[in-house]
């Protein structure tokens, strides 16, 4: 059985936040795994499709 990853963790593992994976999911761009359960994970095909691709995540900068 292959590997899947939380969604947190797998944020973590490409540097973005969850909620960047939740607009990539949104707009079509990285759908992960439904289990039945309704939790969502990522596995190793995931990790490769960010790596080819050149997801970004949109960043506003707040002077505080």
């Amino acid at each position: 059985m292959e590997k899947l990853y939380s969604v947190k963790y797998f944020a973590d593992l490409i540097g973005v936040t969850k909620k960047a994976l939740t607009v990539w999911e949104k707009e079509g761009k990285l759908a992960p795994i439904i289990l039945p359960s309704g939790h969502k994970r990522y596995n190793g095909e995931h990790l490769v499709l960010v790596n080819k691709s050149n997801l970004r995540v949109n960043c506003k900068y707040l002077k505080v």
